[in-house]
């Protein structure tokens, strides 16, 4: 009988058979080998013997873009095609250029280090623009992923490294005054199209610019109230090779599944929704079951409403930040405003998303106790 946790058994010949994980295959599943002895001791010797020549040898002829490639074909069978596309976009245009040729058992410190300064201060004869911390933080997780992923592929490499990860910047917020509101409801009701209902929804919901994109007639329940958000659409890399179109729409689940949510809306946003109900399966935004309004589209729409009422030029994000500054300075908790915003971590409603007017913040002082003054 195999010893626990040992995966070495005595066979009927009287020799002991040890078992060992030699490597992956490209689904993830691991590949196992044997090897054999007269005693206990001798098969579990000669399976470490096996196991550190096999690490030592494979190790030796991979280079970080070689991983790199193995990781990505990992991950393409782990994730969605959405996400799968930014890692491979961050391996492509960051990692696999500046650490290509780097062998994996001659990385160092010195090499992880370089390679992140040069993010923050490219060399001069590269002409090339310092990153943003963001994009940084986000390419070094990358690059921790694919490390990680060696150290468990070749476990002889001394992979443990310090990262010099960038403080996160402080991003400008975006949010419509209570004027600039007022004058953008007042036209969007005033010229009543898809588009523009569109940006009156998210106004009142929150929602994404993939969500709305990917809103269907079926996903509003006229009885409850509510907005059932199932969908999101991207505009994403196309990862195939030899691909004509280098960019696809993509139309999947939220990113995370506190994202699929459903979300209480006036009797008044209903009624409007519901004049232009079409029936079926139809698109919000087009009324079309085929056809789509993408979020680029969506976008330079909002863009062109801004500049025909004179307001400042902001993101589409913006009428998301706006949504939850409205609903704080209504009363409303952070937990619930988290849970209709589709967030999964509450502290990233309150770091992002809740931004307490210079009104707000008045009334908040005017109730200070009068024996303080």
């Amino acid at each position: 009988m195999a010893r626990k946790g040992e995966n070495i058994r005595k066979r009927k010949d009287g020799r002991y058979e040890a078992r060992y994980k030699s490597g992956f295959k490209e689904n993830g599943d691991p590949i196992y080998k044997s090897v054999y002895g007269r005693t206990y001791t001798e098969a579990k010797n000669n399976r470490l013997r096996r196991i550190a020549e096999g690490e030592n040898r494979a190790a030796a002829g991979k280079t970080i873009g070689g991983l790199s490639e193995e990781w990505l074909r990992l991950k393409r069978l782990q994730v969605k095609s959405s996400t799968y596309a930014k890692y491979h976009a961050i391996v492509k245009t960051h990692i696999v250029g500046a650490l290509r040729g780097i062998s994996v058992n001659r990385l160092d410190q010195a090499a992880i280090n370089k390679f992140i300064r040069e993010m923050y201060e490219p060399d001069a004869e590269s002409r090339a623009e310092p990153l943003k911390s963001r994009t940084i933080r986000n390419i070094v997780s990358v690059l921790k992923q694919i490390i990680k992923f060696a150290a468990k592929q070749y476990r002889g490499l001394n992979l443990n490294f310090d990262y010099i990860i960038p403080k996160e910047e402080l991003a400008q917020t975006e949010v419509l005054c209570h004027d600039e509101q007022t004058r953008l409801v007042g036209y969007l009701l005033e010229n009543p199209t898809r588009k523009n209902l569109g940006l009156l929804i998210c106004l009142n919901t929150g929602m994404r610019i993939g969500e709305i994109c990917a809103l269907r007639q079926g996903d509003i329940d006229g009885d409850r109230l509510c907005i059932n958000v199932k969908k999101t659409m991207q505009r994403i890399k196309n990862t195939d090779a030899g691909a004509a179109a280098k960019t696809i729409i993509h139309i999947d689940e939220p990113k995370s599944r506190t994202s699929v949510r459903e979300i209480p809306i006036k009797r008044q946003l209903m009624d409007i929704i519901s004049s232009f109900d079409c029936g079926g399966d139809c698109f919000i935004l087009t009324g079309e079951s085929r056809r789509y309004v993408e979020p680029r589209t969506l976008e330079n729409h909002f863009q062109r409403t801004l500049e025909r009422l004179g307001i400042s030029r902001v993101k589409f994000h913006a009428l998301r930040h706006t949504f939850a500054t409205n609903m704080i300075e209504s009363g409303c908790d952070p937990k619930t405003l988290s849970e209709l915003l589709g967030h999964s971590d509450i502290q990233l409603t309150l770091k992002t998303y809740v931004h307490p007017s210079y009104d707000m913040k008045r009334r908040s002082i005017e109730k200070l106790p009068e024996y303080l003054l």
